[in-house]
């Protein structure tokens, strides 16, 4: 499969169009292969016959499980959340001829309803409690004039904060792993079903589920114990030296933290924030060859009074040691809002918004916003480091690795806006910041990004000053 842009699918004449107005593109593919104009609804039932959970790619089978089994843990598949109950099917939106026409076929394994199917298009649509979701598949010629290829778009509606986060971190799998796996040829699964050894792998499978569970129970417990005020070296075994912890949201302690060291230091700012006290209570758990999802409540005393929330942990084990793991809380604006209030009080930036400031409207847009975002952040650092050229020295230099920002409400010209900036976590070579802005007692706009430091001349990743780095 190849990987197309989005105006592959937007400039075509399709009749999809008619439907997504509100959608997003998430992905647009080449599919393999070419046929004649006969061969697109044939190819059409072959893609919704596929049960990608039982296809030959080991990484694609442990991925669609861990997503089954998440979803039944959480409830992201419940009845109430899918078509007809927590959205409205897009079957109301079709044009007459297409509602007359035909459905297409019914898929046997993914929960995909089909919408139409006419020579040249098929679509179908699927809804659940992180996004409503629509599958486009297309014919085109192939530029030799004499066949046809197909073109797939996946088209979504995130619902809300959770679902945006949701369909931000499966990315990466469902371009590395899901969809390359997706559309090969069924000649694996006929192999794999012929090869006289598929019985022993699948026992030697079971056995590695076996082991991936006994790995992860022991770093719960002895995180459970850390966190209850236990040595935090205890909990550093059982992961890899190279593991990859994701915390997702813009709380203080969000953030992708790579090794073994850094992850432990997470551990570690947790249970600092949390003056020591963090109870974790484990309320179910499923397991599928080398991960393991656990959903878990947690307690402790936050931001001045006892707080709950609730997560599911996906862990992935590989060689015998914790590889990676996903924190994916239940409720992402609620973990936001109780790890927030940990935050030192912030520093505060107020500036009238001027008429150049708001380009192409009266109201402040987002490229406005970011500029003064980094206007309060350099204020910020002039009251705790001085200035910043003389505080990094002639050798370095920071440089914007990565910025967000939601806005809340509408901000005009001439409104008085107040930015408070909270340096949340400085590492030896990175500074992750938090914005809030807000006019009067309305919060407009919050945001976030990381500032890296680098050597000024080779422009490769360099160690912030100790007086900067013994911040942290």
């Amino acid at each position: 499969m190849k990987r197309l842009p989005n105006s592959a699918h937007t400039t075509r004449p399709w009749r999809i169009h008619e439907l997504t107005g509100d959608f997003r593109i998430e992905d647009v593919w080449e599919l393999p292969g070419q046929g004649g104009p006969d061969d697109f609804p044939r190819l059409v039932e072959l893609i919704a016959s596929r049960d990608p959970s039982k296809g030959s790619s080991r990484a694609a089978r442990t991925l669609w499980a861990i997503r089954w089994k998440l979803g039944a843990l959480l409830g992201w598949d419940d009845p109430d959340a899918g078509l007809g109950s927590r959205v409205p099917t897009l079957r109301g939106r079709l044009p007459a001829d297409l509602r007359e026409g035909r459905c297409g076929p019914d898929f046997d394994a993914l929960p995909f309803t089909p919408l139409y199917l006419t020579d040249s298009e098929f679509a179908a649509e699927t809804a659940n409690k992180t996004m409503h979701g629509v599958m486009h598949i297309g014919r085109v010629p192939d530029g030799t004039g004499r066949g046809y290829r197909a073109q797939l778009a996946v088209l979504v509606k995130p619902n809300g904060r959770f679902g945006t986060a949701y369909m931000a971190a499966i990315r990466p799998f469902r371009h590395l792993i899901v969809y390359p796996a997706a559309m090969r040829g069924r000649r694996d699964l006929r192999e794999r079903a012929s090869d006289p050894t598929a019985r022993t792998r699948a026992q030697n499978e079971m056995a590695e589920a076996s082991d991936a569970k006994a790995v992860v129970e022991k770093f719960l417990t002895r995180q459970r114990q850390m966190y209850a005020g236990g040595h935090l070296e205890a909990v550093q075994e059982p992961l890899a030296e190279d593991i990859v912890w994701h915390v997702p949201g813009t709380s203080p302690i969000a953030g992708d933290y790579r090794g073994r060291e850094a992850v432990t230091g997470y551990f570690r700012l947790r249970r600092e924030l949390a003056g020591g006290a963090i109870q974790i209570d484990k309320r179910g758990e499923a397991h599928h060859e080398e991960a393991l999802v656990q959903l878990a409540d947690g307690r402790a005393p936050l931001g001045g009074r006892k707080v709950f929330w609730r997560t599911a942990g996906v862990y992935r084990v590989a060689d015998g040691r914790i590889a990676e793991a996903w924190l994916v809380p239940l409720d992402q604006e609620h973990f936001d809002r109780v790890w927030g209030a940990t935050r030192p009080p912030p520093f505060v930036s107020i500036r009238r918004v001027r008429p150049q400031e708001c380009t192409a409207s009266p109201m402040l847009g987002h490229p406005g916003f970011l500029e003064l975002f980094e206007v309060a952040f350099l204020e910020c650092w002039h009251e705790r480091f001085g200035d910043l050229d003389a505080s990094l020295g002639p050798d370095r230099r920071l440089t914007v690795a990565a910025v967000n920002l939601r806005s809340l409400a509408p901000v005009r010209t001439g409104d008085e806006l107040r930015i408070q900036v909270t340096l949340d976590r400085i590492t030896e070579r990175s500074v992750q910041v938090h914005y809030d802005a807000f006019v009067e007692d309305a919060r407009v706009a919050e945001g976030g990004s990381c500032y890296v430091c680098l050597d000024a001349e080779s422009g490769e990743p360099a160690s912030l000053p100790d007086t900067i780095a013994s911040n942290k």
